[in-house]
């Protein structure tokens, strides 16, 4: 699959949020979710066109995502 024009997207999330962050969160089969060795946060990646970066960072930055990065792709396998 091409991996042009998408990027890896991570944050961690407050577990009380997940459920939003998760109808927030596009991916090619949704986002993926983890535990993170800290009390009731846990760990979202997900992969998103990048022309819906900017407008989604924001978006879950204002439902309570924190520790944001936006990663280039260099393969879809």
């Amino acid at each position: 699959m091409d991996a042009e024009g998408k990027k890896l997207i991570m944050m961690n999330v407050s577990e009380k949020f997940l459920d939003d962050v998760k109808e927030a969160m596009p991916g090619l089969t949704g986002p993926t979710v983890s535990n993170v060795l800290s009390d009731g946060f846990m760990a979202v990646h997900a992969v998103a066109d990048e022309r819906d970066v900017f407008e989604l960072v924001n978006k879950l930055k204002n439902i309570g995502a924190r520790d944001i990065l936006v990663v280039p792709i260099e393969r879809i396998i």
